[in-house]
């Protein structure tokens, strides 16, 4: 007789061989049960694969108005980037030599704290010139603008933006009110600012107020519109900070 490890494997076969055997004949039912089914299954996938190859045209219009409406369509092109000319400013009569003073990024309603040229219509709607932008957001600009003009004026003994461990005698706060394209059309300014002493006091406020008319509102006469009504407001705060400063004693550092 063969021994009983031999005989445990060839039942195991005997017993997997009727397993799979079993198997494929269920298989092979199932088949056979579903042939019509299957076969116009694979009927409909080939007449519907025909149909997209003959309207093919036809379906990228179709993806293509799916994906303007869901906003995934390629992005447009990036508008045109305008930037303020710099400021025509003179040399101070009235200076403070020792002062050392900082220009923080502008405060703004978030309306204007973004890189597009603000249209504001008779009754108050807002929207923006389709083409063309500023190169960084409006309070950025005209941080650039009054920094570099109190430079040009040559009041100062120093004129920055916050740095880490600097320390300043003044500070001079602005507040963007106005920035933007008004009816007429007409470029309209409005800041407000404010002197702050090295003991975080408020020494001086004032407000200063620009217009310039355009012809069009297209992006290039409308950036020429902003330097100019800025060339109106800016250099007159630019003299009222020299003018202010220079009676004041320069104080410790903040």
């Amino acid at each position: 007789s063969e021994p009983p490890l031999l005989m445990a494997r060839a039942d195991a076969g005997q017993t997997l061989s009727q397993s799979a055997r079993d198997a494929l004949q269920r298989l092979n039912g199932i088949l056979v049960e579903n042939a019509q089914p299957l076969h116009s299954l694979l009927t409909n996938i080939d007449t519907f694969a025909g149909a997209l190859a003959r309207n093919s045209d036809k379906v990228d219009g179709i993806v293509a108005g799916l994906e303007r409406m869901t906003g995934g369509a390629t992005a447009k092109a990036r508008a045109n980037t305008f930037n303020l000319r710099p400021l025509r400013v003179t040399e101070s009569k009235d200076r403070a030599p020792n002062a050392q003073i900082i220009v923080p990024e502008p405060s703004a309603l978030l309306s204007l704290d973004s890189e597009k040229i603000s249209i504001v219509s008779a009754d108050g709607a807002l929207s923006a010139l389709a083409d063309g932008q500023w190169s960084d957001s409006v309070v950025r600009v005209v941080q650039t603008a009054i920094i570099r003009g109190l430079e040009d004026s040559k009041a100062f003994a120093g004129v920055s933006r916050p740095m880490e461990d600097l320390g300043s005698d003044f500070r001079l706060a602005i507040d963007v009110r106005k920035f933007q394209i008004g009816p007429g059309p007409a470029v309209e300014i409005e800041f407000g600012g404010k002197i702050i002493d090295g003991q975080k006091r408020i020494v001086a406020a004032q407000v200063f107020r620009s217009s310039a008319p355009i012809a069009t509102t297209d992006a290039p006469a409308a950036v020429a519109g902003f330097d100019q009504a800025m060339n109106g407001a800016g250099p007159e705060l630019i003299a009222w900070v020299a003018r202010v400063i220079a009676k004041l004693p320069a104080k410790e550092p903040a």
